[in-house]
């Protein structure tokens, strides 16, 4: 609701008003009550599955591969600290034998094989 559509609301008699800076969208991502005509239309955040596996991008794909592996899936969302997706992690990335970096035989990270395109936009 815009902050004048809440004044104005105040101004009819009305006590508990807000003003909900993150808008409709975000009530509506949140799971939060609709209302009109289209409030039992089914939504692409109803249909998405909440139990997918992140990872985040500098995290080691050893790690992310047993974590994956022991939920049953073979893929992995990647995500930012803020938990928006920056790409997926499929199960040829998460197999793939390791890469000896420079400085010896450490584990590549989820970012290098984003890179070497482990992982697809989107």
């Amino acid at each position: 609701m815009s902050p004048r559509a809440a004044w104005r609301l105040e101004g009819l008699g009305f006590e508990s008003v807000y003003d909900y800076v993150p808008g409709k969208a975000d009530w509506f991502a949140s799971g939060l009550l609709r209302e009109g005509r289209l409030a039992s239309a089914p939504t692409i955040g109803e249909a998405a599955r909440r139990d997918v596996p992140t990872c985040a991008p500098a995290e080691k794909v050893g790690a992310v591969r047993e974590r994956v592996q022991r939920a049953g899936w073979d893929r992995c969302v990647v995500v930012n600290m803020e938990r928006v997706m920056l790409g997926l992690l499929r199960e040829r990335a998460l197999v793939r034998p390791q890469i000896p970096s420079r400085g010896g035989n450490e584990e590549r990270s989820c970012h290098v094989s984003a890179q070497r395109a482990g992982w697809e936009d989107g």
